[in-house]
């Protein structure tokens, strides 16, 4: 068995129930590999999981795993979190994507930022369509929050999720990034 094979055949995972539904999370001895938001059901969540992780072993959660679990449920209830300290196992994910995801998930809570500021913040200027493509198809969910990424002028983009622009938006509203109003909060 080769190295590859080995780390790919060690990835865990778990359901977990939120106010928006069953969310998965998946996990490796170096990090968390993947994470859904809730689908229309918990056996969709799970298809959309091992569609990306098609390895995963459904597993009982290690403490780090449940503690976790439970921030991200209270995330999801409103009361806020951080994550920018989770670690994250990104093995296998294009180098690109490795480098926005791990500049975005320092965004601070309550605070967005456009497709053309993540790009220069990862170092790759004027890649603000590469970075749409990466949000697109972010494995981690809410821990790399794709959901804080708006178009230059402030508009809320896109959302790949289940529940698409209504869970951005509830998301950000959580985070005070989306006033009643409408406008967000841009980082400073």
């Amino acid at each position: 068995m080769n190295s590859e094979t080995e780390i790919k055949s060690s990835i865990q995972y778990c359901l977990y129930d939120t106010e928006f539904g069953v969310a998965a999370i998946a996990w490796t001895a170096n990090g968390i590999c993947g994470h859904k938001l809730p689908e229309k059901d918990a056996h969709a969540t799970e298809a959309r999981l091992k569609s990306h992780l098609p390895t995963a072993v459904l597993s009982k959660p290690p403490e780090e795993i449940v503690m976790l679990t439970r921030r991200l449920r209270r995330h999801l209830e409103g009361s806020v979190q951080d994550f920018s300290n989770v670690r994250l196992d990104l093995d296998g994910v294009a180098p690109f994507h490795t480098k926005i995801y791990l500049a975005l998930q320092k965004i601070p809570t309550g605070k967005t930022i456009s497709y053309n500021e993540l790009a220069a913040l990862a170092g790759s200027p004027g890649a603000a369509r590469a970075v749409g493509q990466a949000m697109a198809k972010n494995p981690i969910s809410v821990i790399v929050p794709c959901h804080r990424v708006l178009t230059a002028s402030g508009g809320i983009g896109g959302f790949t999720a289940y529940g698409g622009l209504d869970t951005k938006r509830q998301l950000l509203q959580y985070e005070s990034a989306l006033p009643a109003n409408g406008a967000v909060a841009p980082i400073a």
